[in-house]
């Protein structure tokens, strides 16, 4: 049988792939999968390439130890016995042969049967797809900010929020405003004033600093009460609900924004009521929402804010309902420090006469460091002294300024909410063309 059988090897690159059966030279099917092989190839079986639908004609297991399913490997679990004896006596039956079975599929011994693995399925969890490919995932609200948001910028991965890059300048100038001074401060005067004055005044000097350091922080990273656009309600499912919820403001629908053009002041005929226009509500045709009382569109952030005040280049955000405590309390700690020291340099000035602490040019660059903190001191001063005097009237410094006041109410205590600027949640559908933003 073996002469008659005899075939030269299969060339590697024309192997068949997956758990098939090849053919040995000695004519005996032996499985791809690396299982053993129990049955033979008789030599008048049909080839593969002769006539029929049947490619391999297999004889039934020489192993006794079958049981009540013939024709299938010992190795195989009673549960796949069961599963496949049904067909396969069936198919004997009716090639009305008993000693040879002519299948018209390819058997194997599985891989997960050769490798030892367990034969329980598992789930399968479907990928969505899009014309055979898969969907990428849907990414956070600070990645697709830059379609359905303003000129914001998002740092820490959605975790701080701060203004546009336009800012850049001013903030560096008040970093330097508060850095340079504290500097010369420490590296000129701290030895004079803990050797012939305190040591308290130092570490004072340094805990203000620190303080100014950390609110100045918050009002720059800090969501001043952004109002999310039509846009971004529309990608995030509930959040006009809890726009709603918190400011009273509805949403608009698809079709009113579709037809309403961004270049038109008038809000959509019908969309608010005579007693929402008499609480203080408004269209932003550049959101496309309605805000609340007291809420106004930041023309250097492209944003409706809630409560706004003003915009700040030098704190390097919006100064709104959010953040507001956090900048009264910057104002306040930053004049502090300007006091401390002034203060401290020219108690320092009044001791290094004659002690040797400080030469002439130390001296003369210690005068004009304080004459400069003086007037930035002063300018801080009257800053802080106009928002308390909008603290107790109950006004923002837009109020004031324009004299329009559409609501009462507190501004240093009003209570802060909900940021509604949820920048690190995934986005339940995609603005069009967001497909390229992972």
């Amino acid at each position: 049988r073996s002469k008659a059988m005899s075939a030269p090897q299969t060339p590697r690159d024309r192997l068949p792939s997956g758990n098939q059966c090849l053919r040995t030279p000695q004519g005996t099917p032996q499985m791809s999968g690396g299982g053993p092989t129990h049955g033979e190839v008789t030599p008048d079986a049909p080839r593969p390439w002769s006539h029929g639908s049947s490619p391999l004609s297999v004889a039934p297991p020489r192993s006794a130890s079958l049981g009540s399913q013939p024709g299938l490997p010992p190795r195989w679990p009673s549960s796949l016995q069961s599963d496949l004896g049904g067909p396969l006596a069936a198919l004997r039956s009716a090639s009305g042969s008993s000693s040879h079975l002519s299948v018209p599929w390819i058997i194997s011994t599985p891989h997960f049967l050769d490798e030892g693995l367990s034969t329980t399925r598992e789930p399968v969890t479907e990928t969505p797809t899009s014309g055979g490919m898969p969907h990428p995932p849907l990414p956070r609200v600070f990645k697709i900010w830059s379609e359905v948001g303003g000129k914001s910028q998002f740092f820490c991965r959605g975790c701080c929020v701060t203004g546009p890059t336009i800012d850049c300048g001013y903030h560096c100038c008040l970093w330097s405003a508060i850095l340079l001074p504290t500097m010369a401060y420490y590296v000129f005067c701290a030895r004079c004033l803990a050797e012939h004055v305190s040591l308290a005044l130092p570490i004072l000097t340094g805990a203000v600093f620190v303080l100014t350091i950390v609110l100045l922080l918050l009002t720059a990273c800090t969501d001043p009460g952004i109002l999310p656009r039509w846009s971004l309600q529309a990608c995030c499912e509930g959040l006009d609900e809890e726009v709603y919820r918190v400011t009273g403001a509805r949403s608009v629908a698809l079709d009113i924004v579709a037809s309403h053009p961004s270049d038109t002041v008038e809000p959509p005929q019908n969309l608010l009521t005579e007693q929402e226009i008499d609480q203080g509500y408004k269209w932003c045709r550049t959101c496309k929402i309605i805000r609340p009382p007291r809420a106004s569109h930041c023309a250097d952030c492209d944003n409706c804010v809630l409560m706004q005040d003003h915009h700040c280049p030098f704190v390097h955000n919006c100064v709104g309902q959010r953040n507001y405590a956090y900048f009264s309390g910057f104002l306040t700690s930053i004049c502090c420090l300007g006091i401390s020291v002034a203060v401290g340099m020219i108690l320092c000035s009044i001791r290094s006469n004659g002690s040797g602490y400080l030469n002439r040019p130390e001296e003369t660059l210690l005068f004009i460091i304080v004459a400069v903190t003086s007037v930035m001191l002063a300018g801080g001063i009257l800053l802080m002294s106009f928002h308390a005097w909008l603290a107790c009237r109950g006004r923002t410094t837009r109020e004031a300024l324009t004299g329009r006041v559409t609501a009462e109410g507190q501004t240093l205590f009003h209570p802060r909410g909900p940021s509604l600027l949820h920048a690190r949640d995934v986005v339940s559908t995609l603005p069009s063309s967001s497909w390229s933003v992972v």
